[in-house]
């Protein structure tokens, strides 16, 4: 996960390029895409137009001035806080894919290889879960299935 502490905060009332803008721009940039933007605004006769827009370009917050700054830091914090909780749930999940990839792997290669099954003194039907059970499957055919697949290596 990238270390670089990231708050960016839009504002939609400013003369050259506005949030909204800057907030389609970012969502168009591989590293900026999934950052969270929190907009400020002035204007309190358009709030719930403006709102919309701003929730189309993917904000997380809309926050009309004057504004409690207690509160616009705390909000900053929280979802600074979802966004690394859900970087680390993103790289969790890509650990536990490629530990049962490994895990599928081993179980492939077991197959594979007799002598392996003969050494470690492991019956078969031991190599596999009990989803893999689940399905009535000869030895000879996932054998065929796996040398078919590992290109005729034993």
């Amino acid at each position: 996960m990238n270390k670089a502490r990231i708050k960016i905060l839009l504002v939609d009332d400013q003369p050259a390029t506005n949030g909204f803008e800057t907030a389609a721009l970012m969502r168009h940039h591989p590293r900026a895409r999934e950052l969270p933007i929190i907009f400020l605004s002035a204007a309190n006769a358009d709030a719930d137009l403006l709102i919309e827009q701003a929730h189309a370009l993917g904000a997380v917050d809309f926050m009309t001035r004057p504004f409690n700054p207690a509160v616009l830091r705390y909000r900053v914090s929280v979802f600074i806080d979802l966004y690394r909780k859900g970087a680390e749930i993103a790289l969790h999940r890509e650990a536990t894919h490629q530990a049962a990839l490994r895990e599928r792997d081993k179980r492939i290669r077991l197959i594979l290889d007799r002598d392996a099954l003969e050494a470690c003194g492991q019956p078969v039907d031991m190599i596999f879960t009990p989803e893999d059970r689940a399905k009535p499957v000869s030895v000879e055919a996932l054998e065929r299935t796996f040398r078919a697949v590992a290109g005729g290596r034993k």
